[in-house]
């Protein structure tokens, strides 16, 4: 039997106003009905929310991986680096950083395909100087060629010496950055050493150009001309060519050895077999035809000449296959080893 609503009354004033236990729970459980109810219909609204505005979020996300992965582009490693074994050399063996913040600084900043970027329209630029530079001094000649106070000369003309100091004053900043991150380990990277050289030989050209010889320091300025291989630093895939290209080189070199030989033994043929008929032969218009296969040297240079370089192949050998057929065997199988083998 329930108590009345007086005998309740009653209760609660024994109590001092407050419900009894029964009545607090029931009130509890009514809060916490109604906090899940709230969740429920926030979860809802959020749900209705994230529906409406999924297609806009994918969008952003697409744009941005599209712009990290543009930006990611400017700022992973320099070329220069791309073997480097290690990625954050300012961490001793035990994760403690070793480094200045200054100096990590630079070493980011140098290692950068921005920075390599950067200096690469910077070379770009030099280069178009180079070009201006050696068509002015190519009107010293033949006028002033005897004389050292040609008016054409670089060194003469204000704007490109000012120029010229400006450049190197960059390059000498940018080898000290990479010196100031790099310490020790600077000349260890082949690029390094290239600008390390340019660097100093341009120094020494402007230095010692008013009491050495012009023509001695034209040795040293020619070394800016390298520079120019700093431009595949700043694109990626000329860098992957040139590195393939490099690999190469043995090759090449020992192919080279091979093609020479060919020649000089195909020479010593020449000489002892063809030379006799051409030498009896009478060419218009070229002197030194009667004597292509005088020497051994002759015969190579003529041989490089005709068969290398394709300069008038027929002008020496077609004469003297009409004059004695015989020579054609010896003629073809030289093409035939050498051009095409």
């Amino acid at each position: 039997q329930e108590p009345s609503s007086t005998e309740a009354a009653d209760a609660m004033a024994d109590t001092g106003g407050e419900p009894s236990p029964p009545d607090r729970a029931v009130t509890v459980d009514h809060l916490q009905a109604a906090a899940e109810r709230l969740e429920m219909q926030r979860g809802e609204r959020r749900t209705s929310f994230d529906l409406l505005v999924a297609p806009f979020a994918r969008l952003k996300d697409g744009a941005l991986g599209r712009a990290e992965e543009l930006l990611s582009r400017w700022t992973k490693d320099s070329s220069r680096y791309m073997f480097s074994s290690s990625t954050m050399p300012w961490l001793a063996p035990d994760g403690s950083i070793q480094w200045s913040r200054s100096r990590i600084c630079m070493w980011k900043l140098t290692t950068s395909q921005r920075f390599e970027a950067n200096m690469g329209v910077v070379i770009l630029f030099n280069l178009i100087i180079i070009i201006w530079e050696a068509d002015f001094r190519a009107q010293c000649h033949p006028v002033w060629t005897n004389e050292g106070d040609c008016p054409h000369e670089p060194d003469n003309i204000t704007w490109l010496y000012v120029v010229n100091w400006v450049l190197l004053v960059l390059y000498t900043i940018e080898a000290s950055l990479h010196m100031f991150a790099h310490r020790c380990t600077y000349l260890q990277n082949k690029w390094n050493v290239l600008d390390f050289g340019v660097v100093c030989a341009g120094w020494f050209s402007l230095v010692a150009g008013h009491v050495m010889n012009v023509g001695f320091l034209r040795v040293f300025r020619i070394t800016r001309l390298t520079r120019a291989f700093r431009i595949v630093l700043s694109i990626r895939e000329l860098y992957m060519l040139l590195t393939g290209l490099a690999s190469s080189f043995k090759a090449i070199f020992f192919g080279t050895m091979l093609l020479g030989m060919m020649l000089l033994l195909w020479s010593i043929v020449l000489v002892e077999f063809v030379h006799p008929v051409n030498a009896s032969l009478t060419y218009d218009g070229c002197v030194r035809c009667p004597h292509g296969f005088k020497s051994v040297m002759d015969s190579t240079l003529t041989l490089f000449q005709t068969i290398i370089a394709g300069d008038s192949w027929g002008l020496i050998a077609v004469p003297v296959i009409e004059e004695e057929p015989a020579t054609a065997v010896i003629l073809i199988a030289i093409v035939l080893s050498v051009s095409l083998g």
